[in-house]
């Protein structure tokens, strides 16, 4: 059960930080009635103490929760304080080699508490170079795990629980088309070389951002095919779970042939389920027919359709009306992407289909680059470094925000995960960057946000404007505590389209 996570589940935050303990405590027996046959138990919060918010959870599951307790902290302190508490025995979520194996180090503490109170451990394949995506890296690090574990700390093959990570197979984007693959072999390997092991996975995000119907038949026919290469176990809402039986076969099959990667130049997979959860009869939609309408309006539709389909015929008959490169750029182009923008963050338009907008805007503005007028210098509106901060390796959001950003017209300086605050000063000041954006979705992903802002302070730079996001941070924190702390200006990005 996935639910008693106040990283996952508003309700249970809101829950936690009100204190109302009997609501989290009822939170946790519904899922138990739903089928889990464990708890997911995060209590991590930027701002809270961890450490008393575990004792208060985890000591009145132990006597009116009848599950064991996945504990899932960033913080070894918190995992202790829930051991210490929780009856039968536990699972610590979790240990990966992302800051090395040396003593003191997560992996370190983690297996030291697993051996000290007979706890299994989760162990994510992620090492130094991040999150494994390729079947072959995710099983040089389940090996170097194994033999570490029961090597040096006592552990045995049955005391661990690979998970092998599950990345979104919907945002269209070709080179991530693989992971479901990737994962899924992972699964069949670990079973088969190194017996005893367990698997589990975090399913929900093979589906992330997409609507919750689709969501749903995704989640369960991705769950069905891991399971038949082995899964032992799944984080997830037991009860948002489909049998393959009560699923229509034409969306089994385009699940399947999402997750195994079977689209073509003439078949998206992708596509057609989302438009078959938008209650559309038919999978094919016809083009309705604008030729009638004005060029602005036709490649305005463009962008928020996400059709490139003739784009560039188009965007030669607006240059041929008189209308300047930029003109169509900033009047025409730009206006859709904000239509986009209002489409997102109302819920009515998916991932997928933001990031077709943004790759159609892209194309547009290459096509139209040797048309524009050159001022002196650039016609950028400014520039941008973005990087998610060290410790971190998500990149979902941050990657979006380049897209939206340098559409939009921004020169964006994107220097990827895990990254300290010294290459992040370095990249603004060899650029001349005129902000600097930082990235990160862990909870401690906010604390080395808080580290950054004050070592700039440190360096006198301070007049760098800092625009901070990710699923952890919230508008007080950021407009509350980080503003007193940082020197300049500081401001919070809910989503890419409020970051711009």
């Amino acid at each position: 059960g996935e639910r008693t996570n106040a990283n996952g589940s508003r309700a249970f935050r809101d829950a936690m930080l009100a204190s109302d303990w009997d609501t989290c405590t009822k939170m946790a027996n519904e899922q138990i009635r739903e089928g889990a046959h464990v708890l997911d138990v995060c209590v991590d919060y930027v701002g809270r103490d961890g450490t008393l918010d575990m004792k208060e959870v985890a000591g009145r599951f132990a006597s009116q929760a009848s599950v064991p307790l996945v504990i899932d902290s960033t913080e070894p302190q918190v995992m202790e304080a829930a051991l210490q508490l929780a009856g039968g025995r536990c699972i610590l979520n979790s240990a990966n080699l992302e800051d090395g194996e040396e003593q003191g180090r997560r992996m370190d503490r983690v297996f030291n508490l697993a051996r000290d109170y007979g706890a299994a451990v989760i162990c994510l394949l992620i090492d130094e170079r991040g999150q494994a995506r390729d079947v072959e890296w995710k099983m040089q690090i389940a090996h170097r795990l194994h033999k570490i574990a029961t090597e040096r700390y006592g552990l045995s093959a049955s005391d661990l629980i690979f998970d092998p990570l599950t990345f979104p197979l919907t945002t269209g984007d070709a080179d991530l088309r693989r992971d479901g693959i990737e994962s899924i072999e992972a699964i069949r390997r670990i079973k088969e070389e190194i017996p005893g092991a367990l698997t589990v996975m975090g399913l929900s995000n093979v589906s992330f951002g997409i609507n919750p119907a689709a969501r749903q038949v995704l989640n369960s026919v991705f769950l069905d095919e891991c399971v038949k290469a082995g899964l032992d176990a799944a984080i997830v809402h037991a009860s948002k779970i489909l049998p393959l039986a009560r699923i229509k076969p034409e969306h089994v099959t385009l699940c399947r042939d999402i997750i195994f990667d079977k689209t073509t130049d003439d078949y998206n997979p992708l596509q057609l389920l989302l438009t078959a959860f938008e209650g559309v009869k038919s999978t094919k939609q016809e083009k309705p027919d604008r030729s009638g309408w004005p060029v602005r309006d036709r490649l305005r539709q463009r962008i928020i359709d996400g059709d490139r389909e003739g784009l560039t015929a188009e965007l030669d008959e607006a240059l041929g009306t008189g209308l300047k490169a930029l003109e169509i750029v900033n009047d025409v182009l730009l206006d859709g992407m904000r239509e986009v923008g209002e489409l997102f963050g109302s819920g009515q338009m998916q991932l997928p289909f933001v990031l077709q907008s943004a790759e159609t805007m892209k194309t547009a503005v290459s096509h139209l680059e040797p048309h524009m007028d050159k001022v002196a210098g650039s016609t950028s509106k400014g520039k941008l470094v973005l990087a998610t901060v060290k410790g971190d390796v998500h990149d979902i959001g941050k990657n979006l925000v380049d897209i939206i950003c340098t559409n939009n017209g921004y020169e964006v300086h994107n220097i990827g995960i895990k990254i300290p605050i010294s290459e992040m000063i370095a990249k603004v000041q060899e650029v001349g960057a005129d902000a600097l954006g930082m990235s990160g979705l862990l909870v401690k992903s906010t604390l080395i946000m808080r580290e950054n802002l004050e070592e700039l302070n440190g360096q006198g730079l301070a007049h760098i404007p800092v625009l901070l996001g990710g699923a952890a941070l919230t508008r007080s924190y950021v407009e509350r505590d980080l503003r007193e702390v940082y020197e300049g200006r500081v401001f919070y990005g809910r989503d890419a389209f409020e970051g711009l």
